[in-house]
């Protein structure tokens, strides 16, 4: 089975590239930069450097499964649009470049201040349904975030 990870450069998603290899997958991993990534040369692994943005169809080819885990997290940026740009914009284009490319299965990593704290009032988590919650809702990375979760969710198919 093959998968293509982004994100290859934060801790989840290096972590999760050599949790694949252990386990006799192969991983096509995306990052912006690759000549300071963790990874010695595998016979499993092909590292790809490009922008989240980028088409990546020809990478998509001859994947099984596409691990989203790549986002602009940064707290101070000041423009709503460069969050949306990459966290939304990017995860749509990736989302229907891997249903173009007959991939089988799309999953996407979020973030839980998408709903808010992770602990309700009587102490279990919060149920992913509930709606974000300040001050969640002033923060450009968690409405872009949520933004890319409706559009995934409410596609057609999603």
């Amino acid at each position: 089975m093959t998968v293509l990870v982004t994100g290859i450069s934060g801790l989840l998603g290096a972590n999760l590239v050599f949790l694949l290899l252990e386990k006799g997958y192969h991983v096509k991993g995306v990052a912006r930069n690759i000549s300071n990534l963790p990874f010695e040369a595998h016979p499993r692994l092909l590292l790809i450097q490009s922008e989240l943005t980028a088409d990546l169809s020809a990478h998509l080819k001859e994947t099984d499964c596409v691990i989203h885990v790549a986002a602009l997290t940064q707290q101070n940026i000041i423009r709503y649009e460069e969050y949306h740009h990459v966290n939304h914009t990017a995860t749509a284009l990736l989302a229907e470049g891997a249903i173009a490319a007959g991939v089988k299965q799309f999953i996407y990593v979020s973030t839980a201040n998408t709903i808010g704290y992770g602990i309700g009032p009587n102490g279990p988590a919060v149920p992913e349904d509930q709606p974000m919650r300040k001050p969640f809702t002033c923060s450009f990375y968690a409405r872009s975030k949520a933004a890319a979760e409706n559009y995934l969710y409410n596609r057609p198919g999603g």
